[in-house]
């Protein structure tokens, strides 16, 4: 970590943001809002500041009760900060993209140090999926980066010598973040991958049970009051939201099926196409250390957990985080 943050480390450090910051944004100029969901998306937002309403999401004046909160709200402060144009919708896109490229240089830095930061913040920033998956307006993006920074802190408590609180409540708000970008999906993950990894790697964190006591309250004050004003507010809200859109979609029995899955080879096959051309360096799996556990952990809950799910194909994006990291090291 000091060598990454002396002088001369600094400037590598931040390049791969810097440059995700630039192109990211010159692409968000001037292309419309073209696809079907984004247009659902960004129009909640608009509806949530045209109604005043801030709880309950609005499509055409009806109810929209299958995505948490956030990308909404965010949208809704962009569109305040900035008028409501492309641009501005974009921008927590961007942000998102950012945010993760400086975690997931953070992480390798603390495997792996400064020179594999560089190179994992650049396979992420500029990986096919990257590109394509951030082209719309979606809420995977909030999960990506949210799903990363909950990882990032893992790995400060992981490599803590002595127990320490920080890093257990920045990882319960980040957990705490991506369910309120992704629901169940934000406890899933990030929950699965710490496990894999404990008993894989047969080691927890230096942890006090006071601090996770705190952590879940944590959690619970920032994830939970939106949920239960809405199901005051809507009554049925919870089973549609958790069951029906979550657990059901992700079974593949949501009714109506409005959606494609992607072939299980198929979506394998893709991986390495998302993660192109950094993936040609995970070639070189055999040569990798114990460094390479976290990130291997990480990448292979999440292959497993979305092989048994519906499949879509931005299904592979929260992936590319950890491959980039590998590919890094």
């Amino acid at each position: 970590m000091a060598a990454l943050d002396s002088p001369g480390r600094r400037p590598a450090a931040i390049l791969p943001v810097v440059l995700a910051a630039a192109v990211y944004s010159l692409t968000a100029l001037g292309r419309s809002i073209a696809d079907a969901d984004e247009g659902v998306y960004v129009h909640i937002a608009q509806q949530m500041l045209e109604r005043g309403d801030w709880l309950t999401p609005y499509v055409n004046g009806v109810r929209s009760l299958d995505k948490p909160p956030l990308l909404y709200w965010l949208l809704a402060l962009s569109y305040t900060a900035f008028g409501q144009n492309e641009l501005a919708a974009r921008l927590p896109t961007i942000a998102g993209v950012c945010g993760a490229t400086w975690l997931v240089g953070r992480i390798t830095a603390l495997l792996a140090g400064p020179q594999a930061a560089l190179a994992a913040g650049l396979a992420f920033a500029f990986s096919v999926g990257t590109v394509l998956f951030t082209l719309e307006v979606m809420h995977d993006v909030l999960l990506v980066f949210f799903l990363t920074l909950a990882m990032y802190f893992f790995l400060l408590a992981d490599r803590a010598e002595r127990p320490q609180p920080g890093p257990v409540l920045g990882l319960s708000a980040a957990v705490a973040g991506a369910f309120l970008a992704k629901g169940l999906l934000g406890l899933a993950l990030p929950a699965g991958a710490i496990a894999a990894y404990a008993v894989i790697g047969r080691r927890l964190p230096p942890l006090r049970w006071r601090w996770l006591l705190a952590g879940g309250l944590l959690f619970a004050a920032l994830a939970l009051p939106w949920h239960i004003a809405m199901e005051l507010s809507n009554p049925g809200f919870l089973r549609v939201h958790f069951y029906q859109e979550q657990i059901l979609r992700f079974l593949g029995k949501r009714e109506p099926v409005d959606y494609e899955s992607v072939p299980l080879l198929v979506f394998w096959a893709l991986v390495p196409v998302w993660s192109f051309p950094w993936s040609l360096f995970l070639a070189r799996v055999h040569r990798f250390g114990r460094e390479a556990l976290l990130p291997a952990c990480w990448a292979g809950w999440l292959l497993v957990f979305f092989s048994v799910s519906s499949r879509l194909e931005h299904y592979a994006f929260p992936l590319l985080p950890p491959l980039a990291v590998l590919a890094g090291i």
